[in-house]
């Protein structure tokens, strides 16, 4: 339990097994090492120290501020604090608490392999977590809910192999881009609010999900969101008002799913959007808008029977390998395409057609 009056510290639990070897934090004040007072007048970057003993020891480091960073073009200047030294990083087995007056835990815990627990709240006022634990392998839980202050978590748990579940969104969030990439233990994710702008790969190999998630209507893309997502059994809602050019590149590919949804009617690009979905047996619609399929169904090997007339897409421009490595199905589109020049091969290596359109 952290007393009221040590809110104002980032709190790490740090394990030290040779004597050495110096405890380094790069930025912020260190008003105690945990073995001894209270440092007087702590220094606010480049601080270490040496103990005498092996042991468990507290650090409380105040947050600083006014450091200016770059991320993926984004300027931002950050309140917090920063371990860089990849020994000490790997001496922390816990986080106990975010400092009050925070605004970023941009890259807090990156590379902490060792670390196991983590605080469960985290404070108004922070706005950035990216990569704020990436590559910690260890860590099975996080915050319960992100404040609502957050608006930047891009590939803030990407590479996180034992996390389980996701915190929840706050209603504001924007960038949530590889927030789970990887993280291979991942069962229950979060809802995404309508703030959200881009959810690139979200989600991708996060083979052991089992819960759809709502979408954002207003994210620019869902490339690679559920790939690989083999335990997805159930397609998410896609919003109606997602844009016309919103990129589903691979979105569902290798996901678990046996049946599609209903797909909004402007959407004009599915391209590998359901490639190798094996248990996919029905396809719900697509989109009068569609122009690009390619390889859309390719290796959907449990689909055998569609029900789609040309007329039903009269905007399809490219359907190269649709429908190929099917190797159940019975019968592909009917009628005749709209667009002469329309690029097909949509049922190469079928095996089972009984069924071919001339196109």
């Amino acid at each position: 339990m952290i007393e009221v009056a040590d809110k104002i510290y980032t709190i790490f639990k740090i394990n030290v097994t040779n004597v050495a070897t110096p405890v380094k934090v790069n930025i912020g004040f260190v008003y105690n090492w945990g073995d001894g007072a209270d440092v007087w007048n702590p220094k606010e970057v480049h601080s270490e120290h040496k103990y005498t003993e092996p042991g468990i020891y507290t650090l409380k480091i105040k947050p600083s501020g006014n450091f200016a960073y770059t991320y993926d073009r984004q300027n931002f200047t950050q309140t917090g604090v920063h371990i860089n030294d990849s020994t000490t990083k790997n001496m922390v087995i816990a986080l106990l608490n975010i400092g009050t007056g925070t605004n970023s835990i941009y890259r807090l815990c990156q590379d902490f392999v060792n670390l196991t627990d983590c605080c469960r709240t985290i404070p108004e006022g922070v706005i950035y977590g990216m990569e704020a634990f990436i590559n910690c392998g260890k860590l099975t839980r996080s915050f319960d809910k992100l404040p609502e202050t957050m608006r930047n978590i891009t590939r803030m748990y990407c590479k996180c192999s034992s996390l389980e579940k996701a915190p929840k969104f706050p209603s504001n969030i924007k960038y949530v881009d590889q927030t789970f990439e990887n993280c291979t233990s991942l069962i229950e994710g979060s809802d995404l609010p309508d703030t959200v702008v881009s959810a690139y790969a979200i989600h991708n190999g996060n083979r052991k999900l089992k819960y759809p998630i709502k979408l954002s209507g207003s994210s620019i893309t869902y490339k690679y969101a559920f790939l690989n997502c083999e335990s997805l059994l159930e397609m998410p809602d896609i919003p109606v008002g997602v844009p016309q050019t919103c990129d589903f590149e691979m979105c569902f590919q290798n996901t678990g799913i046996v049946a599609t949804k209903k797909i909004p009617s402007h959407i004009n690009t599915l391209k590998a959007t359901f490639r190798f979905c094996k248990n996919l047996t029905k396809i719900t619609n697509l989109p009068p808008s569609l122009r690009d399929a390619q390889n859309c169904f390719y290796g959907c090997s449990s689909l055998e029977c569609i029900n789609i007339d040309y007329s039903d897409v009269p905007n399809l421009a490219d359907a190269s390998y649709m429908f190929s490595n099917c190797s159940k199905l019975e019968n592909v589109i009917t009628g005749t395409p709209a667009i002469k020049s329309m690029k097909a091969n949509l049922m190469y290596e079928n095996t089972n057609l009984q069924y071919v359109t001339t196109v």
